[in-house]
């Protein structure tokens, strides 16, 4: 079970979780792409990555390209 990653909302805020669910890879691949630049994220206050649903769609829409 996962995040349909046609169902990502522009507006949505999404975890590391979220985005491996989504990527069908590991949490840790996640937050080497996010410490890479490769996904734009932000870290909260308690250090954990957070990612706009637009900027998650832009790297999707990247990996097609690819």
């Amino acid at each position: 079970m996962g995040i349909d990653p046609t169902k990502i909302s522009s507006k949505e805020i999404y975890s590391v979780k979220d985005i491996a669910q989504i990527l069908r890879t590991t949490e840790q691949t996640v937050r080497n792409h996010l410490k890479r630049g490769l996904i734009k994220g932000v870290k909260n206050n308690a250090g954990r990555w957070h990612v706009r649903g637009i900027d998650l769609k832009k790297y999707l829409s990247f990996l097609v390209r690819a």
